[in-house]
């Protein structure tokens, strides 16, 4: 039996894409803050960066999770860059934020009705 025989639905093409661009990017920021130096906010940033790349790979199967993941990584990431000694810069994975939004209003049945 393997993991998709149990009913965990596999994620569409677009959603693994998505999260490879992802992770490409927080490959290329982990590069950028181990030669920078390792730091509490650098490690930190780049911790937030996988944590929304995995978010975006669920996008699609679990849409509710995903979303609020992403809200709460997001809002770790702003905590981060209020608290940080140095500046970051906006990164592209915020991008995130509305492709789980826009999954969660178009495909998601109203909880309240």
């Amino acid at each position: 039996m393997t993991f998709y025989d149990r009913g965990v639905p596999r994620p569409p093409l677009p959603d693994l894409i998505l999260s490879g661009l992802a992770l490409a990017l927080t490959a290329l920021l982990g590069l950028n803050e181990a030669e920078r130096g390792l730091t509490w906010d650098g490690v930190l940033y780049v911790l937030l960066h996988l944590g929304l790349a995995a978010t975006l790979a669920l996008r699609t199967t679990r849409r509710r999770g995903s979303f609020v993941a992403t809200y709460v990584l997001l809002a770790a990431m702003a905590l981060l860059v209020w608290f940080a000694p140095v500046n970051h810069g906006v990164s592209p994975v915020i991008l995130c934020a509305p492709a789980a939004l826009y999954k969660v209003a178009r495909h998601d049945p109203p909880a309240w009705g």
